[in-house]
């Protein structure tokens, strides 16, 4: 201002060079906000990148053949001789893309920071595998079902997630995802968490199932899937009260409201349609594993 004079083309003029002097500064300004954006992202892609690689060398035992691998370890997050609970947590719905993923990821880490629970947090194919230093299941479980809500508008009802452990030490870690991803499989079915032990001998065996399980199963449930389908699903719901009721036909029918004649008509049509004998305890085993097993998938489990 003392340069360009007291008058109004002085003014004027200080005015028009202050003015260039904001736009510049804002200009720097927004390329170096940019510019360091842009570095943030690629240090996160790169700590995402080191995480998933550390976890592979972990899940396929490579980790613990190398020299450095108690400081590989404590610098992802482990302690030498810790409890830890493996979570595989995954979407249900259209969500189940990478950027899902990534969404999910990122609120499970925020939420595991908010409980004071350093994580371990990485995307793994379909699923988002979570390690946490605790022996405590129903915490990590709470964890998830907390988290769930904040996905999104609905989400609550398409996160689900398998439970495995506690597991000692990092060692046991991949005992834990296999677990973890076990459970899962019974999640997609169910919905919401499943901790692998409260799943039952017999489920976890249906889960299991190969192919060729499946197309024997087929055999004896294919004719009473489709007569099943006239009536409604009565075959099969009247079976299922069958066996809750410890196979006592009286207990059923009251279970039902249903006459005890009416249940041992519909008992001997499932008997015809599947050439077994539903007073015999080894082919009511086999009538439930073939139900079961004849049930469709569910989508990205069993």
């Amino acid at each position: 201002m003392a340069q360009a004079g007291p008058d109004a083309e002085g003014h004027a003029t200080a005015v028009a060079l202050t003015d260039c002097l904001i736009d510049y500064t804002d200009a720097v300004s927004c390329e170096l906000e940019r510019s360091y954006a842009e570095r943030q992202q690629v240090l996160a892609r790169a700590g995402e990148l080191a995480q998933r690689e550390f976890f592979e060398e972990t899940l396929s035992g490579r980790l613990f053949a190398r020299d450095d691998a108690a400081g590989r370890a404590a610098t992802a997050g482990f302690v030498p001789g810790a409890d830890y609970v493996v979570a595989a947590v995954a979407l249900r719905t259209e969500l189940a893309d990478r950027a899902g993923l990534e969404l999910l990821r990122a609120a499970l880490q925020r939420r595991a920071w908010a409980d004071g629970r350093p994580p371990f947090v990485v995307v793994r194919g379909e699923h988002v595998i979570v390690v946490i230093a605790t022996r405590r299941i129903s915490q990590v479980t709470e964890m998830i079902r907390s988290t769930a809500p904040t996905i999104g508008e609905g989400s609550a009802d398409q996160v689900v997630a398998g439970v495995g452990g506690p597991c000692r030490g990092l060692s046991e870690v991949p005992r834990g995802c296999e677990w973890a991803l076990l459970a899962l499989r019974h999640a997609y079915g169910l919905g919401g968490v499943v901790v692998l032990d409260d799943v039952r001998v017999f489920d976890y065996l249906l889960s299991s199932a190969d192919s060729t399980a499946r197309r024997l199963s087929s055999r004896r449930a294919d004719a009473l899937r489709v007569q099943d389908k006239r009536q409604d699903g009565t075959l099969t719901q009247t079976f299922a009260a069958y066996i809750d009721c410890d196979l006592n036909v009286v207990r059923t029918a009251k279970v039902l409201g249903l006459h005890a004649n009416t249940v041992r008509h519909r008992l001997a049509k499932v008997d015809r349609l599947t050439g077994l004998d539903t007073r015999r305890v080894p082919d009511v085993i086999e009538l439930a594993a073939a139900v079961g097993l004849s049930r469709p998938r569910a989508v990205g489990g069993w």
